[in-house]
């Protein structure tokens, strides 16, 4: 899963070496450093995707500081680097944007847009045809084109993680410049964004922005620019680090040293690092040669959809060996616990007390190795993540746009940033190929109804089936009839318990009352009495007392252990969130039988995967409260 980083600059930016001299081998230089800066932070294994404006300038020039690094870096390949055009119009009418300016820039710009073709992406404004057309032939750059570029900023702003800025700091009343981007990128209000696709809309401040960070080049303009400027009120990401190129995570105003949207994003952004790393550093590759339809509507991303689902799998199926093994010495360990005070003072009791003590150590270092190993929150993040490319996959299909509020809820985002930076590999997937989806949205609306609703909801029933599907199967399979069979057992347990226990107390009582003593020795053990042997069922109690009182602490065990492991397996909070879930896809499959409209349907399946993704998390959460590291 790629770091994804943008480049937006000064069409006209210098930027000088120690002696004074400005060429634009000095921004080449600046931006190598930059790219090698995000390289050490997230490992050779984490691919790296420019996304450029393809415009003269900085545009065009971080793709030769990309592919000077690829020539001369081991740690630079094509397998691990990318190049995503990010067009604001068709090619052929952006190409009248070199028209003024140097033919080395044109010819520039024609190498790189036909070697990265198949990668270009074009922004939509929120324009009607007419107006788009207009705004295609504009060459004297009005209001309309200038609106087209203010998408592309957006387009920047929302999808990269890094955004290189060789940009001079100072406000501009030019529209889709530089500064609009800054301003997008990190929340600083003045751009009007009525045209803008609402895809693309700013993320409220609410919701935190759209995440990342934004470094900043500090350059010159061959024209002075006398405009306010805009740094004095952005926020560090590291505010103790010397910087070169600082970076920053969102704009405070008034200034301020920190705020809860800044330490918001900070976390997030550390988080997603660390979490491309573990993701990038699994050694496992993915395809979907036995998804045809969804490969479709992931294109390139249904590698990381299937590593993602491969990772989880092997994942959980090594937790619940972990799990399993713990199970199995605590039962151990308790069974051997409830014998040894029958065995004191004997060498069986020596023996018996070794082995609770091995239990205990072998239940820490399992635990211990539960925490290092965190299998379980491997298991859940990538399931997440799985799951985030599989729904927007299949909204992409539907060709149903990106829509404004994020598609997992914010409370979550600073948790789970590798499954928002899934999604939103997913929707650019959708930018990439809208006009592919729009062509066949009515027969791939057929197989997403067939294969994601309806394949959903029977994946639904058979987890909430209350019938054994399998012999032993059904205890990982089937989390509503297993919380049924143990809750039963257990239940059966303890009050098979009480009875004994309650039989025990009758016959104390009986003996008690059939061998009356003196009151100062009413605690002598009447078993021990020599008159009880008159009587066959004294001496079958007192031949048998310690075997039944042993079979009470043996039940009263048991059923602690089935329901030690009802609470890890976590069967309730899984089955209450597939019938939430099941109720969903029903009334989905339900309305999409009908007449809608293609808005109405795009609404009823955003909906429906934003629901799918909030409960997602909520059962991370709750899975993760009995994760076998939390013990």
């Amino acid at each position: 899963m790629p770091l994804l980083i943008g480049i937006t600059g000064h069409r006209n930016a210098l930027l000088r070496d120690a002696s004074g001299k400005a060429d634009d081998n000095q921004i080449v230089q600046a931006i190598m450093t930059a790219l090698k800066h995000w390289r050490a932070q997230v490992g050779e294994q984490t691919p790296i995707w420019l996304l450029t404006g393809m415009a003269a300038g900085p545009d065009l020039l971080a793709i030769d500081a990309l592919e000077a690094l690829m020539e001369g870096e081991p740690d630079w390949y094509t397998g691990n680097c990318d190049v995503i055009p990010v067009l604001p119009m068709p090619k052929e009418h952006f190409r009248a944007d070199f028209a003024d300016v140097e033919p080395a820039w044109r010819t520039k710009y024609d190498y790189y847009i036909n070697k990265y073709d198949e990668n270009h992406i074009v922004t939509a404004a929120n324009m009607s045809d007419e107006a788009l057309q207009r705004a295609y032939t504009d060459l004297s750059y009005g209001e309309s084109r200038a609106q087209l570029y203010l998408n592309q900023g957006a387009f920047l702003s929302r999808y990269t993680n890094v955004l290189l800025t060789l940009w001079d700091g100072k406000d501009s009343d030019k529209v889709g410049g530089t500064a609009d981007v800054v301003k997008l990128k990190c929340g600083i209000p003045g751009v009007s964004t009525d045209r803008v696709h609402p895809g693309l809309h700013p993320v409220g401040y609410f919701d935190g922005l759209p995440g990342g960070v934004l470094q900043h080049i500090l350059v010159e303009r061959t024209a002075e620019n006398p405009a306010l400027d805009l740094t004095s009120g952005l926020q560090h990401l590291n505010p103790d680090a010397e910087e070169q190129a600082p970076v920053y995570l969102s704009h405070s105003h008034p200034p301020a040293e920190a705020s809860p949207l800044t330490l918001s994003l900070r976390e997030e952004f550390i988080a997603l690092v660390r979490q491309l790393k573990q993701f990038n550093g699994e050694r496992m590759q993915g395809d979907c040669a036995n998804d045809k339809l969804l490969e479709q509507g992931l294109d390139g991303r249904c590698g990381i959809f299937s590593k993602a689902d491969k990772v989880a799998i092997k994942a959980q199926s090594r937790y619940r060996s972990q799990l399993l093994f713990f199970m199995a010495f605590a039962f151990l360990g308790l069974l051997a616990y409830e014998t040894v005070s029958n065995l004191l003072n004997t060498l069986g009791g020596l023996l018996v007390i070794g082995a609770v003590l091995a239990v205990v150590l072998s239940s820490f270092i399992i635990i211990l190795g539960a925490k290092m190993a965190r299998l379980k929150w491997r298991y859940q993040l990538n399931r997440m993540v799985a799951e985030s490319l599989r729904l927007r996959g299949y909204l992409n299909l539907a060709d149903v746009p990106p829509s404004l509020p994020p598609m997992i809820p914010r409370r979550y985002r600073s948790s789970f940033p590798l499954v928002s930076q899934a999604n939103a590999l997913g929707e650019m997937v959708w930018w990439k190929k809208r006009e592919t989806f729009q062509m066949s949205y009515q027969g791939n609306l057929g197989h997403v109804k067939e294969q994601w609703i309806g394949g959903q909801a029977s994946y639904l029933d058979s987890k909430l089936q209350t019938t054994r599907q399998s012999k032993i199967h059904w205890i990982n399979k089937q989390p509503k009839l297993a919380m049924q069979i143990f809750n039963r057992t257990s239940y059966q347990l303890f009050i098979a318990a009480v009875i004994l226990g309650a039989v025990m107390l009758l016959v104390h009582g009986w003996l008690l009352w059939q061998y009356p003593l003196e009151a100062y020795a009413h605690n002598i053990n009447r078993c021990e009495l020599n008159q009880l042997s008159n009587g066959f069922l004294p001496w079958l109690w007192c031949e048998w007392d310690t075997g039944v009182m042993l079979t009470v602490q043996f039940l009263v065990m048991l059923g602690g252990v089935i329901a030690l492991w009802v609470e890890l397996a976590n069967y309730r909070s899984a089955s209450a969130g597939f019938a939430h879930m099941q109720v969903f896809y029903e009334r989905a499959r339900f309305l999409l039988a009908q007449n809608l409209t293609k808005a109405q349907t795009d609404k009823l399946l955003t909906e429906l995967a934003r629901e799918a993704m909030q409960e997602h998390a909520e059962w991370n959460l709750s899975e993760s409260e009995s994760d076998l590291a939390r013990r």
